[in-house]
């Protein structure tokens, strides 16, 4: 029977609202969102239903803050002084070594993940991958506004996990359990290390 699947037009459905919360929540994820959209025009009904989804909780919720007479408020307190702000982070030579310094410390951190994530990467070279444009779309959302503080690169877990599942899976069925309690300690401990 025809009509609207439950995971097909209605995730997508869904999957817009969520993002159309996330850039209320966060209005940086818009350089996520962009690459986003870039993969879903390549599906033109994923992506409608998708536009639709994240047109009508964001007019839901402008049409609200209008009644309420928020609108305004609520532009200046998050785009203008959200700009401001993002202009008073550090100089352009300190930038540098910002980055070097705190990117350099999350892969170094999570170097199993970046590991798994690369070879997942590298299965998918030659085509464009969604997860590889998320992460790059996460780590301008880092970088912008040059504070770099350790909690912004947090952005980029999402599709480090989700590129990384497929290889770590396979490399776990493929070793025997002895070798198993190796790495699962070896990582533990690891995990610990930058804990502490």
């Amino acid at each position: 029977r025809r009509g609207i699947r439950l995971g097909g037009e209605l995730a997508q459905f869904f999957g817009g609202m969520l993002m159309a919360v996330a850039l209320l929540l966060k209005y940086q994820v818009a350089l996520i969102l962009i690459f986003w959209i870039i993969a879903l025009l390549r599906r033109p009904k994923d992506f409608l239903w998708t536009a639709l989804g994240a047109s009508a909780l964001l007019g839901a919720v402008l049409v609200t803050f209008y009644f309420q007479g928020n609108l305004v408020p609520f532009y200046t307190e998050t785009l203008t002084r959200g700009w401001e702000y993002a202009q008073l982070g550090n100089s352009t030579s300190a930038f540098g070594k910002m980055v070097t310094l705190r990117l350099g410390m999350t892969i170094l951190c999570a170097a199993p993940l970046w590991y798994f994530f690369g070879k997942g990467i590298w299965r998918q070279r030659g085509r464009p991958s969604l997860l590889g444009l998320w992460t790059l779309g996460a780590l301008l959302s880092a970088l912008l506004g040059g504070r770099l503080y350790p909690h912004y690169f947090l952005l980029m877990l999402p599709p480090l996990c989700l590129m990384a599942a497929p290889p770590v899976a396979e490399f776990w069925h493929r070793i025997s359990s002895p070798k198993k309690i190796i790495w699962g300690s070896l990582l533990a401990i690891w995990s610990l290390v930058f804990l502490l």
